[in-house]
């Protein structure tokens, strides 16, 4: 007898002696569960028979077992109990009791070095953005309204949102990063257009907008801070190549002074810098950047004129800056150097570190975090990704399409960080993916489950994967993206990995085909000889234009932005126009993280939609060759779809793990002593 029989066993034996035979099946199981918690003291097995009324499809006692499983784990001392309790907030945003004990038992368990370092979540729930700075004084927090593409303003206080800029219905150019004057009346933001980036400057009350520098180049551009006077903006272009180019932009008349950066000329650099952060007194950039002897990046400052670094800190871990103390004396770091990734300290004299790093918070409790700024008083503010991701299943009917069952959890013994389900060509397994959590340096591992046995196996894997998808390539290999931006053919067996192509990413895959795409359009290759072929080029910027191949290989179907929102297209990997499929209006969105995939015959494009940016997607699928959409059935925070091949079953995603969330350290002693 299996695990999972055993417990079924149990909690039928248990929930006759309490309730009767008279009694629901669900209060059998939660009092057997309860029992074995509270009057067994098998807390073990407390655990498992709440897992197992988790995958309910009564959402409210599944949300409640979760929680009781959490404080289990917690009793036990073990970490899985914040997995508990952030799938509850990813996956029953519907259950407020739930929600809430979740929430207030996830803010207990963060752990800090010292009694004295306050640390307070300032903005979370839908509508979350992190692309912005919070204001010199604390008050505030500029991000981007999604809606029309806008500047805006949060008051921290009151949660209250005043839109700065006012873009018209339908615009499709936007607001990106944003950063405060030193004076807080001003902002300066990066505008991704059609054509290229504009960086503007603008009073926070709308007035005075003014466009300083425009780029129609293949690069992004953004500011970054201000100097002391509030006179220059720096501001960093990321070119092709990942090259990065730093340079001043006056504020009052956009005029460009170039910053050298010579130390770059140097074999072992990168031309690749990341999270830098301009010191308040604006002498020195924080910054990271990877070289041949620290490949995970370091901590590193230079001074602003570019002309040599100083390394602060190097490990076997990945280590960023997340910002500065008011008095430019000590930088602010992220590191998992502890286990998990959490913010640390270094002291200055001058540009010298004076001894060793301090660890300020033991844990930020997510999976990455991003610096937002620290006010006058030192408070450190940040975004941090949470959530969880577990695998369901349902049943179709492969005639109509339609979800004929209620979804049903794949028992894996991870939960809460598993995603990327793909259906393996004969249908009798399951590839995914889990994510380590609590780690800047994203470890990946792919896994194989048997729905029909129930067994679940790792596949060994001796290079470090990079980001989705992975695809079948046959019975026996998946093709998977490399860490340094490649495509390789992985064995599901033995783990060993050839390097097919080198420079073109994998983001999608049939039999002879894998699909990427560039600034200029999308590009297809041959897996047996490699030829490459632009099927479709972009004449405008697309957004975020991931392609999805068919099984055949005959057509690319992807999300592409137009005047008024986005279309769903679809175009011959052999030659010939693309071809709409559907479209809508802002703000009404496709889901484009996967959010797209084939019937098993190619004949039907299944994709995810939803009417605003707060209500969950509902998939929809649609004839290739022409007709109208319908329904299917399916609704919720679903992503990664993939239908088996006999089209009885669809696996997917359910949850999001990568919910933002706004959090502030404050203790001004703390953190400038």
């Amino acid at each position: 007898m299996n695990r999972f029989c055993r417990i079924a066993a149990t909690l039928a034996t248990a929930g006759s002696l309490l309730l009767g035979q008279s009694a629901r099946p669900a209060d059998v199981q939660w009092k057997a569960a309860q029992h074995k918690e509270e009057i067994e003291g098998d807390i073990k097995g407390a655990i498992e028979a709440y897992r197992k009324i988790a995958q309910s499809t009564d959402r409210g006692l599944a949300a409640k077992a979760l929680v009781r499983m959490g404080q289990c784990y917690e009793k036990m001392g073990d970490a899985e109990a914040r997995k508990a309790y952030e799938r509850v907030l990813a996956s029953y945003a519907d259950q407020p009791d739930a929600v809430r004990e979740a929430r207030t038992r996830l803010d207990a368990s963060r752990s800090h070095v010292s009694s004295h370092v306050t640390l307070r979540r300032v903005w979370s729930g839908p509508g979350v953005n992190t692309f912005g700075r919070v204001s010199p004084d604390g008050r505030y927090l500029s991000f981007t309204h999604w809606g029309n593409g806008d500047l805006a303003i949060r008051d921290l206080s009151s949660g209250e949102t005043r839109l700065v800029t006012h873009m018209p219905n339908g615009n499709t150019d936007g607001v990106e990063t944003s950063v405060w004057s030193p004076d807080g009346k001003r902002i300066a933001y990066a505008f991704e257009t059609k054509t290229g980036y504009q960086i503007r400057l603008i009073n926070i009350d709308g007035s005075g907008m003014r466009t300083l520098f425009r780029t129609t180049e293949d690069r992004s551009v953004e500011p970054n801070g201000w100097s002391p006077d509030g006179k220059r903006i720096l501001t960093v272009a990321y070119e092709k190549n990942r090259r990065t180019r730093l340079f001043w932009l006056n504020a009052a008349d956009g005029a460009i002074q170039p910053i050298t950066l010579s130390f770059l000329r140097l074999p072992e650099h990168s031309n690749a810098l990341n999270h830098l952060h301009l010191s308040p007194d604006g002498r020195y950039i924080a910054f990271t950047s990877p070289s041949k002897f620290t490949p995970n990046g370091a901590v590193r400052i230079m001074p602003v004129d570019g002309s040599r670094e100083i390394m602060l800190s190097g490990t076997a871990v990945e280590e960023f800056p997340v910002g500065w103390s008011p008095d430019s004396k000590q930088v602010l770091f992220a590191s998992a150097r502890a286990g998990n990734l959490g913010i640390w300290s270094i002291s200055l004299a001058g540009d010298k570190p004076q001894g060793p790093p301090r660890m300020i918070i033991r844990d930020v409790g997510g999976l990455n975090i991003y610096g937002m700024g620290v006010t006058r008083s030192g408070a450190l503010h940040y975004a941090i990704r949470t959530g969880a991701s577990d695998i369901y299943t349902a049943s179709m009917d492969p005639a109509t399409g339609k979800v004929t069952s209620e979804p049903a959890a794949v028992p894996l013994s991870r939960t809460g960080h598993n995603t990327l389900p793909t259906w393996s060509p004969d249908g009798t397994q399951i590839l995914f993916t889990w994510f380590q959590p609590s780690t800047q340096s994203t470890l990946r591992e792919i896994s194989v489950f048997s729905p029909a046995t129930r067994q679940e196996r790792r596949i060994p894997s001796r290079v470090t994967l990079g980001g989705a998808p992975w695809c079948w390539h046959g019975s026996e290999f998946v093709l998977a993206r490399s860490e340094r931006g490649g495509t390789m053919k992985l064995n599901v067996h033995t783990g060993e990995a050839t390097l097919l192509f080198e420079g073109f990413q994998a983001r999608s895959c049939s039999q002879d085909l894998v699909a990427d795409v560039r600034s200029s359009g999308i590009m297809v290759k041959r897996i047996d000889n490699g030829v490459e072929t632009l099927v479709h080029k972009f004449s405008r910027n697309p957004g975020a234009a991931i392609p999805f191949l068919s099984h055949n290989g005959r057509n690319v179907a992807f999300v592409a932005r137009t005047d008024e929102g986005s279309a769903l297209n679809v175009a011959p990997t052999n030659g010939g126009p693309a071809r709409e499929l559907a479209r809508v209006k802002f703000p009404a969105a496709f889901q484009t993280v996967r959010g797209l995939t084939w019937s098993p015959d190619d004949r039907f494009l299944y994709f995810l939609r939803k009417k605003d940016g707060t209500v969950p997607f509902e998939m929809f699928r649609i004839p290739v060759e022409g007709g109208r959409e319908e329904a299917v059935g399916l609704k919720g925070e679903v992503r990664d779809m993939d239908i088996s091949p006999d089209g009885a079953r669809i696996a997917f995603s359910l949850g999001d793990l990568q919910q933002p969330e706004v959090w502030a350290v404050e203790n001004p002693l703390t953190l400038v002593k």
